[in-house]
């Protein structure tokens, strides 16, 4: 834990954020001079007044200190907190995944509440008073294995790369479609087809992926 003295008062800067405040601080660019200000004071609590009359070079220091703390060192992941129950990643649901993927998609650094809560099952909106560092290492873990579902299903989603090559826009759009598709494009059938295993509905996704690309090929042939 970090003590940063302004003016007459001492502040804490230990990276106990929550969520929200977590989101908050990472609407900053650290590379913008001009901002260090209302960072530090957003950070600490301390009266942005005050912080505009740090020196650039004690200003430099606590905005680093602010930098490293926004990515939390290793901990061991909590199992239960909040009424939730962490999930096994391997056994999520295709509608939990998909969920996971759109708070990805449309930036942790403003949806991350959105992929905490589906991974332990409460409302994600609850989740903006927990403690980032609490669970900053699940969200490494999700990411972690995420790569190699992607890996695995790469012929699926033609992504060499996940997050640099997904498509542009709300991505809750793509998946969608997606889960249109197992839902045989019944309304009525969405609700179940979300609750289906993920690997039962990637698998099947595939195979369908499979067969148009042959089904494409034969009327191929036959043109021919």
């Amino acid at each position: 834990m970090y003590k940063l003295t302004i003016g007459e008062n001492t502040y804490e800067l230990d990276g106990n954020w929550t969520i929200a405040e977590w989101q908050e601080l990472m609407k900053f660019d650290i590379n913008t001079e001009m901002l260090w200000p209302k960072l530090l004071a957003t950070a600490t609590g301390a009266p942005v007044e005050m912080c505009v009359r740090i020196p650039t070079e004690t200003l430099q220091v606590g905005v680093a200190l602010v930098s490293s703390l926004l990515q939390p060192t290793w901990q061991r992941p909590k199992k239960t907190h909040g009424g939730g129950k962490l999930k096994d990643f391997n056994s999520l649901s295709i509608g939990d995944f998909m969920d996971c993927e759109v708070a990805i998609g449309r930036g942790l650094d403003k949806w991350v509440h959105l992929l905490v809560g589906t991974l332990y099952g409460v409302n994600f909106e609850d989740c903006l008073t927990w403690k980032i560092q609490d669970f900053y290492p699940v969200v490494h873990n999700y990411l972690n294995w995420r790569k190699d579902v992607y890996k695995k299903y790469e012929a699926l989603f033609e992504l060499g790369e996940a997050d640099d090559d997904a498509p542009k826009g709300d991505p809750a759009y793509a998946w969608y479609d997606l889960l249109m598709m197992l839902a045989d494009e019944k309304f009525l059938n969405i609700k179940d087809a979300s609750e289906r295993p993920i690997y039962e509905a990637l698998n099947y996704m595939a195979w369908r992926k499979d067969q148009a690309k042959k089904e494409e090929l034969e009327r191929k042939k036959l043109k021919l």
